[in-house]
């Protein structure tokens, strides 16, 4: 091979692992944690409405019985 084809071999592969070290970093530093603290953001909301819910049917039963 010619070294200027086996330069520009390197410098692509060099950019495409660039590429990907960029997007996994994307992924896991930005994208992944994002969805975790969205799903637990989502599983306190519903955590809180169904306590409500629950406090709201114990004040049924308990009117009920007296």
């Amino acid at each position: 091979m010619m070294p200027g084809v086996l330069s520009a071999v390197l410098v692509f592969a060099l950019s495409k692992a660039v590429t990907v070290t960029i997007v996994n970093l994307v992924i896991w530093g930005v994208v992944f944690p994002a969805l975790v603290t969205g799903l637990i953001a989502f599983a306190v909301i519903r955590g809180i409405g169904e306590r409500q819910e629950n406090a709201e049917n114990d004040r049924r039963r308990r009117r009920r019985r007296a």
